[in-house]
């Protein structure tokens, strides 16, 4: 973690547990798969704003919009813990989102902030590798969930989706 110290330029550093730094996972909350048509349309028309799915046509926009759920989260609500594991990723829909990490001396950095149309725990569907970083909601926040069998459906049916993803990923990739 020493190079993430050095490049993360973090913000803020505390005790792991201090006040305002999150702590526990998120309370089970309610899923809502996208079926709306009026909810695909406008998942559709974020995720063609983002640079991992930007470049996909609008019938594999929405073949990816369809296997996905959404997920509110509140201020402080754990997405993924540093060292845990998730079969996700999250495309923000809207909030903020802060990455921190905990070191060897307890110590919270918080490396940066996740915003709307930015993919996260993109890492989750090719690796089992556990998450480099805690990312918990700063505020409101709306994310959309693709799970590892849902992210095989389509690129069962758009294997230029897959390529897509690789290649934001990249930098992630090679970490692991």
């Amino acid at each position: 973690p020493d190079d993430i110290f050095a490049a993360s330029g973090h913000t803020r550093s505390a005790r792991a547990g201090s006040q305002g730094l999150p702590m526990t996972t998120m309370p089970s909350r309610p899923r809502s798969m996208v079926q709306a048509p009026a909810d695909l349309i406008a998942l559709v028309d974020t995720l063609r704003t983002t640079h991992t799915f930007g470049s996909l046509s609008d019938e594999h926009l929405r073949e990816l919009a369809a296997r996905m759920s959404i997920v509110p989260l509140d201020e402080g609500d754990v997405l993924i813990h540093q060292d845990g594991s998730s079969d996700e990723l999250y495309v923000v829909l809207s909030g903020v989102l802060n990455r921190s990490i905990v070191d060897a001396a307890g110590l919270v950095h918080v490396l940066g902030e996740v915003g709307p149309g930015e993919l996260v725990g993109g890492i989750n569907v090719f690796s089992e590798a556990p998450a480099p970083a805690t990312i918990y909601a700063r505020g409101a926040v709306r994310v959309a969930a693709l799970s590892k069998s849902g992210f095989a459906q389509f690129i069962d049916c758009c294997p230029s989706g897959e390529l897509a993803v690789i290649e934001a990923l990249g930098p992630q990739l090679r970490r692991h």
